[in-house]
C-alpha cells in the first residue's frame, strides 16, 4: 500500500476502557526521572507509565526487601511502528503499538473515525509533539507533504493474478460512483472485490481534496 500510515489496529474494543491522561503513577513509585520527559497513564494498565518521548515503562513490585521500581521495556518495530507487549489489569495479554498508548495517556481516547499520525512521516518517531489524532484525509495530506505517497492501483483478480489500474481507470469508477452506479456493479465490471473498489474510490476522492 502507501508508504504513509498504516494505523487500523487501534484495539477499538478497549475504547471505553481508555481513561484521559492522569499525569502521574499514582500509587506508584515516583516516575522515572529522564530530562523534559513528562510521564502519563492509561485505564485498565494501572503497572505502566509512558513517556512524552514514546518510552514505556513497566512498575516491578517490590520484593525481598527491594522497593519498587520502574524499568524500561524494549519497544521493538513491526511494520515500522515501536510495539509492546502488556499485561492489563484483567492479566490478558495485548500487543500495542506505542503511539496509541502515548496518544491515549496524553491526549485520551481515540476519536471515531480518526487515526495516530506522525507530522514528520517517521513511524519511529513516538514523541508526542510529534503525534496527533487525525482523520484519513490528514493522512494523505501528511504523505504528500512528505513525497511518500502512492495511490494503490494495484489489486488481485477474482483469478488472484496481478490487476493493474491506471489513475484514468480509477478517475472513472469513481464517475461511475458519482453517477449513481453500485460498488458491485463498478466491481464487475473491473474483475475486483466490491469492498477494493469502494478502497479505490475512497483513496482517489481523499487524494484530490489533499490537493486541492
Amino acid at each position: 500500500m502507501a508508504d504513509h500510515d498504516d494505523d487500523d489496529d487501534y484495539p477499538d474494543d478497549l475504547d471505553d476502557g481508555y481513561g484521559e491522561p492522569v499525569g502521574s503513577c499514582e500509587g506508584l513509585p515516583p516516575a522515572p526521572i529522564r530530562d523534559g520527559v513528562r510521564y502519563g497513564q492509561v485505564a485498565n494498565l494501572s503497572n505502566y507509565c509512558f513517556g512524552t518521548d514514546g518510552s514505556v515503562w513497566s512498575c516491578r513490585n517490590a520484593r525481598w526487601g527491594r522497593r519498587a521500581f520502574w524499568y524500561e521495556m524494549s519497544t521493538p518495530l513491526s511494520d515500522g511502528y515501536p510495539c509492546v507487549k502488556l499485561t492489563m489489569d484483567d492479566r490478558t495479554q495485548r500487543i500495542f503499538r506505542v503511539h496509541h498508548l502515548t496518544l491515549t495517556a496524553f491526549v485520551g481516547s481515540r476519536p471515531d473515525g480518526l487515526l495516530g499520525l506522525h507530522r514528520d512521516g517517521d513511524r519511529a518517531n513516538g514523541s508526542l509533539g510529534n503525534l496527533y489524532w487525525g482523520t484519513h484525509s490528514d493522512n494523505v495530506k501528511d504523505s504528500i507533504h512528505h513525497g511518500t505517497f502512492r495511490t494503490p492501483f494495484t489489486t488481485a483478480s477474482r483469478r488472484n493474478r496481478p490487476k493493474r489500474f491506471t489513475q484514468e481507470e480509477v478517475g472513472e469508477m469513481v464517475s461511475m460512483k458519482e453517477t449513481g452506479s453500485t460498488l458491485r456493479e463498478i466491481a464487475e465490471k473491473y474483475g475486483l472485490s466490491f469492498g477494493y473498489a469502494g478502497h479505490l474510490i475512497r483513496c482517489a476522492n481523499a487524494t484530490k481534496a489533499a490537493t486541492t
